[in-house]
């Protein structure tokens, strides 16, 4: 197919086919990512909650802990002002 030319129907369909399996390799490769990354556990990159994508719920530092762990993280970045907020309402890190 030539530009400017009028597009056949076998065009189309060729097209459309290409079309869809682009679309179906594209799903494969997505459900491949997401395996990995939950399978990252067992390889050498630790993976990490940064909880600035959950600062807006205000919620206490042993609450973001336990969302990070039953999400599979590896490990959390607290914010020290949760820390310290945690510490001066009477908990210890060391409980964390």
């Amino acid at each position: 197919m030539v530009f400017g030319e009028e597009v056949t129907r076998r065009d189309w369909l060729a097209a459309t086919a290409v079309g869809l399996a682009g679309s179906a390799w594209a799903s494969q490769a997505q459900a491949q990512a997401e395996t990995s990354v939950a399978k990252s556990n067992s390889g050498p990159f630790r993976v990490c909650f940064n909880t600035s994508t959950i600062r807006g719920q205000k919620l206490s530092v042993d609450k973001q802990i336990a969302i990070a762990g039953q999400a599979g993280y590896d490990g959390i970045e607290p914010w020290i002002g949760d820390l310290q907020a945690f510490v001066e309402g009477g908990g210890q890190l060391s409980d964390l």
